[in-house]
Formats: C-alpha cells, structure tokens, sequence
C-alpha cells in the first residue's frame, strides 16, 4: 500500500539523519507545570452556533454530511450537539469515529508519479 511505503520511506530517512548526530543527553524540565485541564466551561448552544458558522465549510470524504448542509441544519440539531461536545469534554470520552484521520500528502512537483515514493 502506499501509506505503508511512505511509512517505510520516511523512517528510513529520519534513522540515516539521526544517526548522524552526536547522541546527546536530555535533562527532564525542572519546572513543574501548574496547570492541568481538569475542567471545562460548558458550551452553550449559541457557542456551538457560532463555532459552526464562523468555520470555513470545508467538507472530508469521511465526512458523514458535507459541511454546507451541516452549517444549514445546524441550528435544528444545536441542543443535541451542544449536550454531544459537553458530555465528551466533561467525560473526556470521544468517539471513536471522531478519531479518523484521511492524509492526502501535497505533492511539490504535480508529474511526480503518485505511486512511486
């Protein structure tokens, strides 16, 4: 697969360019943090509201709704997703289908082949 060359390819890379340093030894920070996120503001539904309409609709394949129809029913659905996004930051719990990514790499030159890395 492609993502697996990729993988393999840049692996290799950063282990050649790591092994041409001089290894050196890393000293743990001696300030200790003071802040820790135990607590999160609710959002109201007007904040999810505003959230929703002032991001750039841009949609995913893995989207499930395209954006511009989320933003367009937005307002009917505010209540359930505003009690969504409180109940995951209160129990710091997501779903697991917020969790997938999709990684398109940008190509520098556009006549590179697509399939050779």
């Amino acid at each position: 697969m492609l993502i697996d060359d990729f993988v393999t390819y840049f692996t290799k890379k950063l282990k050649a360019i790591s092994s041409s340093f001089t290894p050196t030894t890393i000293l743990p920070s001696t300030t200790p943090t003071s802040v820790c996120l135990t607590h999160f503001t609710p959002l109201s539904p007007e904040d999810v509201h505003k959230l929703v309409m002032t991001n750039h609709a841009t949609t995913c394949p893995l989207d499930p709704i395209p954006s511009s129809l989320f933003q367009a029913v937005s307002s009917d659905i505010l209540p359930f997703l505003s009690t969504l996004i409180n109940s995951s930051l209160t129990s710091g719990l997501i779903p697991a289908s917020f969790k997938i990514a999709r990684v398109k790499p940008l190509l520098k030159k556009p006549t590179v082949d697509t399939t050779d890395i």
